[in-house]
């Protein structure tokens, strides 16, 4: 699965922006912006709003794309024997 700081960089690209491009475009904080793009956050319902506002894509489609990236890292976790996230803990 790809996180959507992939996709966000892929289309800043063919915009030729830069993320403070997307800053200001979106109203959103640099540093929300930065951790997106690093990977290390992902897409909330308040970021999904400012990114339909300067991207051109509905909130929907960054929910969705941030939703299909957990399902898809959980699936993975669980392939690999690893607990989910939530998993509670054997007594």
């Amino acid at each position: 699965a790809v996180h959507p700081g992939v996709t966000i960089a892929a289309l800043l690209t063919e915009k030729g922006w830069q993320q403070a491009d997307l800053v200001r475009a979106s109203g959103l904080h640099h540093k929300t912006i930065s951790r997106i793009f690093s990977c290390k956050a992902g897409v909330t319902a308040s970021v999904a709003v400012g990114l339909e506002q300067a991207l051109d894509r509905p909130a929907k489609y960054w929910m969705d794309l941030q939703a299909n990236y957990e399902l898809q890292c959980e699936k993975t976790r669980r392939e690999q024997g690893k607990p989910g996230r939530n998993a509670r803990k054997k007594a």
